[in-house]
């Protein structure tokens, strides 16, 4: 075991090396240089000072957080590179330089203080609560907890993540209190993370829980089900993934092999008149508080709407409805642009990709630096990513088995 992670190690080490010799390589294009400096923000092991700083008049936009990312893996001797970042207005920028001075100073008070200011970024505050998990520090979960209270969006997801991963019996009456006090993506995972933790199927009702909670007190008995209780947590679904958040963005294949049918049914209809049948069913159900999108993408990528997702109103819904009827399925298989497309949606909270093949064109093909950019896109975001595969080939299904699971997504696989 020591021998196999000294070699990933040194394999770390070495393609460190070789991805920083190509940055540096002034022969190259400006934006080849910093697709090398993304892949190396991915990896782990340490950096060293001069060599990263080299390449701090070349990184803009969204390589900036890359650049930040980089410095945190420099250590001690980045601190007043990455102190200079904390006044940045981007985000994520900010939020890799709150990450990386917490690890380094190694200790609760900078990352708790970081927490503490309500008009950080939230994902600045996503990466001090990360931070002090990360650390080990027993205030992680003294913060998560008072986060069920107080916050919202990525910084709530964070809390509870760090709540279930972290689990104690006297956590359950908090996440009750989620079930009772929130709705959308808060309230169907406290519901999810009481039922594995009780055994019982109650859904959304803060009350039946209480009840069973007070029942389990007075007995004096562990608050677990001998036996199925209540009703199963009922969800909207779309072909079998749950939808769990109020801003959801769904992302259709319509390459031509959409035009086929299922492998395992010559009588099914065509792979893509069914999804968008589908869909189109489950967008009046969803919640009218919400917000949604629809992107399809074959060799091109079209949304429904470009800039923003849309709130849930009948008129908009039936013009979607219109819209996903009236795709023609051409073309190939876009799949990075769309997540990208998907993602640049800045309060989307759950994201649904159906395709039946690999990437075929595209700014990136290999699946596993698709895979990376996700991790970057939603490093600080903790958007939901599901996956359903459509006929999709062993290997296709493999990379949307890991885009599911490394996003807190549900997968399902139709042959």
């Amino acid at each position: 075991m020591l021998a196999l992670l000294l070699l990933l190690s040194f394999t770390q080490v070495s393609e460190s090396e070789s991805l920083m010799v190509k940055i540096l390589d002034r022969s190259l294009e400006a934006e080849d240089r910093m697709e090398h400096l993304a892949d190396l923000a991915m990896l782990d092991g340490p950096l060293l000072l001069e060599e990263v700083i080299k390449v701090k008049n070349l990184a803009r936009g969204d390589y900036l957080a890359d650049f930040a990312r980089c410095l945190g893996r420099c250590g001690s001797s980045a601190t007043g590179e990455l102190r200079k970042l904390l006044r940045s207005k981007v985000p994520e920028v900010n939020a890799e330089a709150v990450y990386a001075l917490s690890i380094i100073a190694d200790n609760d008070d900078f990352a708790r203080g970081r927490l503490r200011m309500a008009k950080e970024p939230v994902e600045s505050r996503v990466a001090a609560l990360r931070a002090l998990d990360h650390l080990g520090s027993p205030f992680a979960r003294v913060e998560a907890l008072r986060r069920l209270a107080t916050a919202t969006g990525p910084l709530l997801i964070e809390a509870m993540q760090i709540l279930d991963r972290r689990r104690r019996e006297e956590d359950i009456p908090y996440l009750i209190d989620v079930v009772a006090d929130r709705t959308g993506m808060a309230q169907n995972l406290a519901v999810r993370m009481l039922q594995e933790r009780t055994g019982y199927k109650i859904g959304p009702d803060a009350r039946t829980w209480r009840w069973f909670l007070v029942k389990h007190r007075v007995e004096g008995t562990p608050f677990r089900s001998l036996e199925t209780e209540g009703e199963k947590n009922v969800t909207l679904v779309y072909l079998g993934v749950p939808i769990l958040g109020e801003r959801v963005v769904f992302v259709l294949d319509s390459s031509s092999s959409m035009t086929e049918r299922m492998r395992d049914s010559l009588l099914a209809k065509k792979k893509g008149d069914q999804a968008v049948e589908e869909l189109a069913g489950l967008l009046p159900r969803l919640p009218h508080t919400g917000e949604f999108g629809v992107i399809f993408f074959e060799s091109s990528v079209r949304a429904f709407s470009d800039t923003k997702l849309l709130s849930w109103t009948q008129e908009g819904v039936a013009k979607a409805i219109e819209f996903m009827r009236s795709n023609l399925f051409r073309g190939g298989t876009n799949i990075y642009d769309a997540l990208e497309t998907a993602f640049a949606y800045r309060d989307v909270e759950e994201v649904v990709l159906l395709t039946d093949g690999e990437p075929t064109v595209g700014k990136i093909l290999d699946t596993e630096k698709i895979l990376a950019r996700v991790r970057k896109w939603n490093r600080w975001r903790n958007i939901r990513v599901s996956a359903i595969s459509f006929s999709a080939p062993r290997r296709a299904q493999k990379f949307l088995q890991l885009l599911a699971r490394e996003n807190s997504g549900d997968i399902q696989i139709f042959d």
